[in-house]
C-alpha cells in the first residue's frame, strides 16, 4: 500500500526544516543523519527511503525553491505588464 501524496510531502518537509535549522548552525559537512532524524521526528531508514544521503536532501531543497520562484515568475508574467 502506498501513502497518502500529503504524507510523504509532510515527511520531505519534516527532514529539509530538520536540516535548515541544523544548518543555522553548523556547517553541511557536520550534520549526521542521525541529528536530522532525531529532529524530524523519524528514523533513519525513513530518511532512506526519500533521499540519499544529506546532500540529496540540500538539492532536493534547492530543486523545490527553484520550482517555487519558476512559479511565481510565471505567475506574474501572466498577470501583464507591471510598473
Amino acid at each position: 500500500m502506498r501513502k497518502q501524496p500529503e504524507v510523504t510531502d509532510a515527511t520531505r518537509e519534516a527532514f529539509v526544516n530538520a536540516f535548515f535549522q541544523l544548518a543555522a548552525q553548523k556547517a553541511i559537512n557536520r550534520i549526521a543523519i542521525r541529528e536530522i532524524t532525531t529532529l524530524a521526528g523519524y528514523n533513519r531508514t525513513t530518511f532512506y527511503r526519500y533521499f540519499g544521503d544529506v546532500y540529496a536532501l540540500v538539492e532536493y531543497a534547492e530543486d523545490e525553491f527553484l520550482q517555487g520562484v519558476r512559479e511565481a515568475v510565471e505567475a506574474r508574467s501572466a498577470e501583464g505588464p507591471h510598473r
